[in-house]
């Protein structure tokens, strides 16, 4: 993998406009390119994974066929995978005997079991290898974080430029620690006491959200009604594939789904550090919604003076610019857009064209007036009024 004519066959540029062309601009065509170019260069075990849909109706994209219903692994080794020792494999992985396990592919154990009876050990060694390499990368040193970025960023996804290492690093940090971290937050601060004053919170804050709502015509219980008719409707019909929660995300940047209600928050991290630089969010002409988490102190705080120092601090234009960097959401801060354009003057190369990009992006800097960039405020609903939206979306939800 190392040789230079290995190193060549991922520079695809190599090929012809035409040829790129016939294979393809997407994810599988490159895949499929880079393949054949690896062939060509003599590595021995080339692996593409395809992607296909399981049935219009559902219009499911998968990389896995779905057999869920295959649970008999044990006639299917002895039938498909005879040279495969399945429960020397259980053993050693530490799953014992099982008594069934789902066979998502049964074509794929013969087609495997070819492989290991045709394919020379040395070259196992190195497939295995390249994958444990790959898999690793990122925790190795620099050449190997670099070579796994010029392939899987650069030649599949079209990154230009790799996230800042501080940027990684944290993020490595937050995968392996986030939840350990989190139950042992829990156990320390958050008491039976705190939960009750917590609980008491939500219930203070949406009897104060009743307060603002007005009494609208559009809002009756039979316009209600004919909404969750009208998105039941619209699911049943396909015009909309599905309703879902906050993974939305991972169907756009899998480019499963082509369009979504979204988080300008998420749509911009995807397409700048993401991987996904074909994302655009784009406010229709009926207009979007514009979201605010205001900081508050609930009647009765134990320590309002520490609340009062920790907003101050918190809306200083420095530290919001930090929030605003991380979290990737516009910030009501004054000041915060000047020190992001001096932090961008005063960097070069990708650090420079990321705060550039932090800066100029109306995602982050979005009109001093909202409504000129149509968008609107969320109605707030009392306790009651959201259960009752609660319930009518789980219908068009589960159905």
């Amino acid at each position: 993998m190392a040789g230079q004519r290995t190193r060549e066959a991922f520079d695809l540029a190599r090929e012809s406009v035409r040829t790129r062309e016939r294979y393809g601009d997407t994810h599988w065509g490159k895949s499929l390119l880079t393949c054949r170019r690896l062939v060509e260069a003599g590595v021995r075990f080339v692996q593409c994974q395809a992607e296909f849909r399981h049935d219009p109706a559902v219009a499911n994209i998968t990389t896995f066929d779905d057999h869920s219903v295959n649970a008999n692994i044990f006639q299917a080794y002895e039938a498909k995978m005879p040279h495969f020792d399945w429960p020397a494999y259980f053993s050693a992985t530490g799953m014992g005997s099982p008594s069934a396990v789902i066979v998502g592919q049964p074509d794929y154990l013969a087609a495997a079991d070819s492989l290991l009876a045709n394919t020379p050990i040395a070259t196992w060694r190195e497939y295995l290898a390249s994958k444990l390499l790959d898999a690793y990368a990122n925790e190795l040193s620099s050449p190997f974080v670099q070579a796994r970025f010029d392939f899987r960023g650069k030649v599949l996804n079209g990154q230009q430029e790799q996230r800042a290492r501080w940027k990684r690093g944290v993020t490595e940090v937050e995968l392996g620690l986030g939840d350990a971290a989190g139950k042992l937050y829990v156990a320390r601060h958050f008491k039976p006491e705190a939960k009750a004053r917590m609980d008491a919170l939500i219930r203070n804050l949406r009897e104060a959200y009743s307060l603002g709502i007005d009494s609208l015509e559009w809002m009756t219980p039979a316009t209600k009604a004919r909404a969750k008719d009208k998105l039941l409707e619209q699911r049943d019909q396909g015009i909309v594939r599905q309703y879902v929660g906050q993974g939305y995300i991972d169907d756009l940047v899998s480019k499963n789904n082509w369009a979504s209600m979204a988080w300008s928050g998420d749509v911009f991290y995807y397409k700048e550090l993401g991987g996904a630089p074909d994302l655009e969010f784009v406010v229709p002409s009926e207009g979007g919604v514009i979201w605010t988490g205001p900081l508050q102190i609930p009647v009765q705080a134990e320590h309002p003076a520490d609340a009062h120092a920790f907003m101050d601090f918190y809306y200083r234009p420095e530290i919001a610019a930090m929030v605003t960097d991380w979290v990737l959401y516009m910030t009501p801060v004054d000041g915060v857009h000047d020190i992001m354009l001096e932090k961008a003057k005063n960097l070069t190369g990708a650090d420079r064209q990321y705060y550039e990009t932090l800066a100029n992006s109306p995602l982050l800097f979005p009109p001093d007036d909202p409504a000129s960039a149509n968008l609107y405020e969320y109605k707030a609903f009392d306790g009651k009024e959201f259960e009752e939206y609660s319930a009518l979306f789980q219908q068009v939800v589960n159905g």
